[in-house]
């Protein structure tokens, strides 16, 4: 198992991987893609740690181990004509649509109440890589200067969460677990060179190539079984406290400060019929929380160059991101057919993080789409062996702001997804 934990990760450290409810994924592994994300009432393998770690004391002792094929064409635009000498929309694609995000996890009975287990899982979703440099462009192109040659715009971000889990189940209707979250992240960030006279450490903002934070938090979890057919949850996971990205003390607050956001969540799964499941959840994410993601975008007098000492990037309220604290509902249907195919399907609402006005500052950050649907199956070849599989789609969606100080911005985003897991049980 060490053996396989230990490639999980050097995998996730090459990649970057894109989300959808924010920078969170909406679920995680194929069986919780499939139902939109609805697992905290209703969970369904070795990865339940990741929402509500009670689950995992009912999850079969086994593996799982799987991957998700991630498709998101992201374009930006900013039309600056008008503005100043500038005469044309600068607009491009981002480079990179496909990414590869693994998973693995490990469950194993302790004894009759209690349970150990291993979950190992990633976020991301601010991932973008033009081969223009957007804003530096448009900067150039209102003050009547050429365009820069071969400058580029984008971020690099990935996630990964190391979560080992235990359970304690007090009687028929209670379970607890709790799980300590054990984070690495991985930034870098090229083309923002337009905000250099806006950085307290104008050496530390942009293209300075990739750099690393860790941090520790914890997750709980509680299962309650009202009746037979009906089971609520809840969990909670705390901020992760992120050391500071070090070569980005110019670009986020605090002096390069990322820590991961809190979030909470409840859900109640319905037993309907002996084969037919359906799940509800209610997801909060504290992104308003993360001085990062929330501080407020950069004014016109900003860019014109009034800003105090403390608004400057990296400083301590630091120019931001604008984004807002978010709910998520997840809603999904599981059917067994028999012993071998089950069938899911779900739906996944996000609240858009990203407010209109904060367009400009995130075209390098378009994690904007909002409704997503989901179908998948399962197949066991035997009693102890399984094969699953999801497909997400998340609808286009835009954020559009016409009155940005460099002109009308514009980020659009797609997504499409194929989830695959294995599964092995003891």
């Amino acid at each position: 198992m060490l053996r396989i934990i230990t490639l999980v990760f050097l995998i996730f450290n090459s990649i970057n991987c894109m989300a959808t409810n924010g920078y969170f994924a909406i679920g995680y592994g194929s069986k919780s893609i499939a139902m939109g994300g609805a697992s905290i009432a209703h969970p369904h393998d070795g990865l339940a740690a990741a929402t509500n770690p009670a689950g995992m004391a009912f999850v079969e002792p086994g593996w799982d181990a799987g991957m998700r094929f991630i498709n998101t064409p992201r374009e930006a635009e900013i039309d600056c004509r008008g503005v100043g000498a500038c005469s044309q929309v600068v607009s491009d694609k981002s480079n990179r649509d496909l990414f590869l995000v693994p998973n693995f996890s490990y469950n194993k009975s302790l004894n009759d109440r209690m349970t150990f287990g291993v979950s190992l899982y990633g976020n991301g979703g601010i991932n973008t890589s033009y081969g223009k440099a957007l804003i530096v462009e448009s900067s150039r192109r209102i003050n009547g200067a050429a365009p820069p040659t071969g400058a580029k715009l984008g971020v690099d971000f990935s996630q990964i969460i190391l979560a080992p889990s235990l359970t304690y189940k007090i009687n028929e209707q209670h379970t607890f677990g709790i799980a300590p979250l054990i984070a690495t992240q991985k930034f870098s960030s090229r083309g923002l060179e337009a905000f250099i006279p806006l950085s307290s450490a104008s050496g530390s903002l942009t293209s300075r190539g990739s750099d690393w934070s860790f941090g520790l938090g914890f997750r709980v979890g509680w299962l309650y079984q009202i009746h037979p057919r009906v089971r609520f949850g809840a969990a909670y996971a705390s901020k992760v406290y992120m050391t500071k990205f070090k070569k980005y003390d110019g670009l986020f607050a605090n002096g390069g400060e990322f820590d991961i956001p809190s979030n909470f969540g409840f859900g109640i799964a319905f037993n309907l019929t002996d084969k037919l499941d359906l799940a509800l959840d209610a997801n909060r994410i504290q992104y308003g929380d993360i001085d990062a993601l929330s501080n407020p975008i950069v004014t016109a007098a900003e860019l014109g160059g009034t800003i105090n000492t403390n608004r400057r990037l990296g400083g301590s309220n630091s120019i931001g991101f604008g984004w807002r604290s978010i709910w998520a509902f997840k809603a999904g249907l599981k059917y067994e057919v028999n012993k071998s195919w089950t069938f899911r399907t779900g739906y996944n609402h996000g609240e858009k993080q990203i407010p209109r006005e904060s367009t400009l500052m995130n075209l390098i950050t378009p994690a904007v789409p909002q409704d997503h649907l989901t179908f998948g199956v399962s197949y066991r070849p035997s009693s102890n062996t399984e094969i699953s599989f999801a497909y997400m789609h998340a609808f286009e969606n835009e954020l559009i702001n016409a009155s940005t100080p460099l002109g009308k911005a514009k980020a659009e985003i797609s997504q499409n997804t194929v989830d695959i897991n294995f599964s092995k049980r003891f």
